[in-house]
């Protein structure tokens, strides 16, 4: 159950990751502008896995 959650929340982060990734081509031409909201989106990906991480970790303390 634990790995299936771990796979679920992967594959939303690189879903979201690749979506906004088309929007952001789309929206600009610019690629320095693309470059910089990937950079920007990995790192809310990755905040976004720790802060889950660290929930998971409290809910396991109790």
């Amino acid at each position: 159950m634990e790995t299936l959650q771990t796979i679920g929340v992967v594959f939303a982060i690189i879903g979201t990751f690749i979506g906004l990734n088309i929007f952001l081509i789309s929206m600009t031409k610019d690629t320095a502008d693309i470059i910089f909201g990937n950079i920007f989106l990995l790192m809310t990906g990755h905040l976004t896995y720790l802060t889950l991480a660290v929930y998971k970790l409290k809910e396991e303390r109790r």
